[in-house]
């Protein structure tokens, strides 16, 4: 079922995930990513009790960066 979501309705999907897996199989928490400028969605989330965890940041490797990564771990591996 797709549904468009709202501030303060998200999708029907993403309800029934989150009781489904986080409720249902015995999860301890629900932790999920929001971009820091979308404030329609940290309102809602602030509004149904979720909490920012602010002392996580979050981290990226693209590009030749990560081909590098991947290219030295590959030598890691074939030389272990």
């Amino acid at each position: 079922r797709t549904e468009t979501p709202t501030a303060d309705r998200p999708t029907t999907w993403s309800r029934d995930s989150a009781k489904s897996t986080a409720v249902e199989r015995g999860c301890g928490r629900l932790e999920w990513s929001c971009l820091d400028w979308n404030m329609s969605s940290i309102g809602f989330y602030r509004s149904i009790g979720a909490i920012p965890m602010d002392e996580w940041t979050v981290y990226r490797i693209t590009g030749n960066t990560l081909k590098e990564l991947s290219d030295s771990l590959d030598k890691e591996t074939a030389q272990a």
